[in-house]
């Protein structure tokens, strides 16, 4: 390696770092300290990193960026009820994270609780046993409707999903999973709304069309206890 490539690749780190220290000393900043540069640059780099380094299409369907995204509300800070943009404007809070911020943003419980752990111990090593996933499991059991007794805890709606083939396929011979393109996992209506130009009618007793489907059939082919196969088979269903 010639020492004009490690030169440039030296300054390359250095600007990376700047960059990463200039992002952490608006994170330590108070609300009232951030300043109108503070938050022209913010927003800035919010939109551009979004398209590039993202997901463009956040800037195409999201109310809160204008067309050519001259106009962009980006959140900041939060408490109670409501959330902040970096710029002070307030919002009230209708969606709650779809159910994470059901006791609130930064309930003063929740964030003692969360402080009191981060000063004992961050994140479980996974080597020895862990006592509060033990304690939930068994809130969760005793406060659920139903037979529940086990639970698997999962990081995301993905992993979530996944867990849920793989329980079915253990606990049933059925071979077939049906998915709505466009959808969501979190519930029926967000389904409908994701794929609203497949609905045919909203009318009573939810007699519409449903977006376009994917079969998954299970085959077990001896070998990591099976494997989901996709037939490439599109489907459309009516309600009686």
């Amino acid at each position: 390696m010639g020492v004009d490539t490690m030169k440039k690749q030296a300054n390359g780190y250095a600007r990376k770092n700047d960059y990463a220290k200039k992002a952490l000393s608006l994170i330590n900043k108070k609300d009232e300290d951030i300043t109108k540069e503070d938050a022209e640059w913010i927003t800035h780099e919010t939109v551009e990193n979004f398209r590039d380094y993202v997901n463009p299409g956040f800037l195409e369907y999201r109310k809160t960026v204008t067309k050519d995204a001259q106009f962009a509300a980006v959140e900041w800070s939060d408490e109670g009820d409501c959330f902040k943009d970096v710029n002070g404007k307030k919002y009230i809070d209708c969606l709650g994270g779809f159910g994470i911020y059901n006791v609130g943003h930064r309930n003063p419980k929740v964030v003692q609780a969360v402080e009191n752990q981060l000063h004992r111990q961050a994140l479980h090593s996974q080597d020895l046993l862990d006592p509060l996933r033990a304690i939930l499991a068994k809130i969760l059991a005793e406060i659920a409707p139903g037979d529940l007794q086990y639970s698997f805890f999962t990081n995301s709606g993905t992993e979530s999903v996944e867990a849920g083939l793989k329980l079915a396929k253990m606990y049933s011979d059925r071979t077939t999973f049906i998915a709505a393109t466009r959808a969501s996992r979190q519930e029926p209506r967000i389904i409908i709304r994701y794929g609203q130009r497949h609905v045919q009618k909203a009318v009573p007793s939810a007699c519409f069309r449903f977006p376009p489907c994917t079969l998954w059939r299970y085959r077990n082919d001896g070998e990591n206890n099976g494997s989901l196969r996709h037939d490439w088979q599109r489907c459309r269903r009516r309600s009686a």
